[in-house]
């Protein structure tokens, strides 16, 4: 399978100079200890503030505060221009590039928590702005949007059960969407989020995160390969599918580790108890890429630098191409 990661073009910094041959690192900055997830370039907290990088040389990576929305936030979707946050009593706030004012988007009244968005898009234009988002939370709560996040209708999930991730995109129709969570709750759409059935996982742990090989991640993607996707949750528990979400099979890659994340490319990626995991390619198994020493909250890899973070530190990686001025 050839997969290649909407991420810059870094080769074009390789010429500029400025990186000795030791500069393929991790480098360690203190973190706002509010930041609780980041993707792409935008952070989150859970009181409600948003985080963009702070302009650097190239010779060090932070955050800085660019809006406070007085909301508890949980879950965001940044690779696009129009950014996305989910959060409490169900509240979506969605921002225009550069994602330093945003508005309040008009949704269903819900007492539930909103845990995690995603876009929907689609291979032959990567890189056009979604018009189909779907956001999942707590009991179950499902809502869709066709308005670029604008606006939202509640969907019925088909569970009662805590949805904590969800991915779309899925698969060679590009429509089908994946949800999973607590006690083992997977669901699937086969029509991009507007209706939605219950799937056996086989298993009663909770599952934290799920990712897919899908159209917002892949440029090309062989069609006579399967697309692989992996949910994971706690105790080590990785379950694998092979049929765009319809069943799951567990794989035991010998991680002790209860599972906060796993992304899925050509080096998939676990976040574990403070070690990052890459699968072997081509196997079912996993070694250590990184032990970063302590509790890691969170892991982005879907812009340059790979970033990592947890107890007021920030993690990022040093590679040839970042050097100078990519911050």
């Amino acid at each position: 399978m050839q997969v290649r990661r909407l991420l810059p073009l870094l080769a074009l910094h390789l010429a500029a100079g400025g990186c000795a041959e030791d500069c393929p690192r991790w480098e360690q900055e203190p973190l706002d200890p509010r930041i609780s997830r980041v993707e792409s370039r935008l952070g989150i907290s859970k009181t409600g503030e948003i985080f963009y990088p702070a302009p650097d040389d190239g010779e060090s990576y932070s955050f800085e505060v660019v809006a406070e929305l007085k909301t508890p936030l949980y879950g965001l979707a940044g690779l696009y221009e129009d950014g996305l946050v989910v959060g409490a009593k169900g509240a979506v706030f969605v921002s225009p590039w550069p994602n330093t004012t945003w508005e309040r988007a008009t949704t269903p009244p819900i007492d539930e928590s909103l845990l995690a968005v995603r876009f929907a898009c689609r291979r032959t234009n990567p890189f056009v702005q979604p018009e189909i988002a779907i956001a999942v939370g707590e009991r179950g709560r499902i809502l869709r949007s066709t308005t670029t996040g604008r606006s939202w209708e509640l969907t019925d999930s088909t569970t009662a059960r805590t949805l904590r991730s969800v991915e779309a995109s899925i698969g060679a129709s590009e429509r089908v969407a994946v949800a999973v969570g607590d006690a083992g709750a997977i669901v699937r759409s086969e029509d991009d989020g507007a209706t939605w059935s219950v799937i056996a996982s086989g298993t009663d742990v909770d599952l934290a995160w799920i990712d897919f090989v899908s159209a917002c991640d892949a440029e090309s993607v062989d069609p006579d390969d399967p697309w692989p996707g992996y949910a994971v949750g706690t105790g080590g528990t990785v379950l694998k599918s092979l049929d765009e979400g319809l069943t799951w099979q567990p794989i035991d890659l010998g991680i002790p580790d209860d599972m906060r994340q796993i992304h899925v490319h050509s080096d998939t990626r676990i976040l574990g108890d403070g070690r990052l995991w890459v699968l072997v390619e081509g196997s079912d198994r996993a070694s250590v890429l990184h032990d970063f020493g302590q509790t890691i909250d969170w892991y982005s890899d879907r812009t340059a630098p790979e970033k990592a973070g947890g107890e007021g530190r920030l993690f990022w990686y040093r590679s040839p191409g970042y050097c100078s001025g990519l911050n």
